[in-house]
């Protein structure tokens, strides 16, 4: 993964390369995994609410709903205008299974349009 090696050779790297790597882990059903890098990420970079969306799917999806609910929460404390209809617009899925699971996981954690 050329993040990981970015990583290695910079160990001061943005939040959003945990992000990417968390929703990587996530697509591959990894999703302790995805948890433990989305949590790293936010002890980076608190205020990239991007990651708190993605843990709200990654949380839903494995069935830790409060969990899931407090990320969304968190997401529109930074960010009260995010929609998640536009942010799947613009960071589109091309694998229909992924697009899939990525929706129902948002509308299990009770993300609004």
């Amino acid at each position: 993964m050329h993040t990981r090696k970015a990583m290695e050779l910079c160990p001061i790297y943005p939040a959003w390369f945990q992000y990417g790597i968390s929703i990587c882990y996530w697509m591959l059903g990894e999703l302790d995994l995805a948890i433990e890098l989305g949590l790293e990420a936010i002890e980076i970079d608190p205020g990239l609410s991007v990651t708190y969306f993605a843990m709200a799917m990654v949380y839903a999806e494995s069935g830790q709903i409060q969990k899931a609910q407090d990320a969304l929460k968190s997401l529109l404390l930074i960010d009260p205008n995010f929609s998640r209809r536009a942010f799947m617009q613009g960071m589109p899925f091309s694998d229909p299974t992924i697009a899939a699971r990525r929706e129902s996981a948002l509308k299990k954690a009770g993300m609004p349009e």
